[in-house]
């Protein structure tokens, strides 16, 4: 199977703000910074802070703010997650960006060393679909990429 995917460069990027981000940073998203940003980018009460945290320090969670998303114009098949090993239980239908456990550690955090914990576990699962991209690529899998 050949892949067509365009979003290396800003993968790599994702990796390393992942990567860059303290619980300082984390901590200094004070309620007044979530309470504003949930009315600019009209977010239900309902959603949790450190998903708001994680949204406004990374574009997690929505493919509207997701750097990954928004790089391959919202077409999943040329996006890095495409690459990522599915299992028997995972749905057909849904991107494979939501399907690794470290999504879930981010979307399901319940406290700022959490949340820390979750943006490493991301960028050890980015990091793994970087290299099985290097490895399509020696292998002539990949038909075209935008680095």
């Amino acid at each position: 199977m050949k892949y067509d995917i365009r979003n290396i460069k800003e993968t790599k990027a994702l990796i390393k703000r992942y990567n860059s981000i303290t619980l300082d940073e984390i901590k200094d998203i004070n309620d007044a910074k979530l309470l504003e940003f949930r009315k600019s980018k009209s977010r239900s009460r309902y959603t949790s802070n450190f998903k708001i945290k994680a949204e406004i320090l990374t574009g997690f969670g929505r493919s509207d703010t997701c750097p990954l998303c928004i790089s391959v114009m919202h077409d999943c098949m040329q996006c890095i997650h495409h690459i990522a090993p599915r299992r028997k239980t995972d749905y057909d239908n849904a991107p494979s960006c939501l399907l690794d456990n470290s999504f879930h550690m981010i979307d399901e955090a319940k406290s700022n060393k959490d949340l820390l914990k979750a943006f490493k576990a991301r960028a050890i699962y980015l990091q793994t679909l970087v290299d099985k991209y290097e490895e399509l690529k020696n292998k002539g899998d990949i038909k075209w990429t935008l680095l």
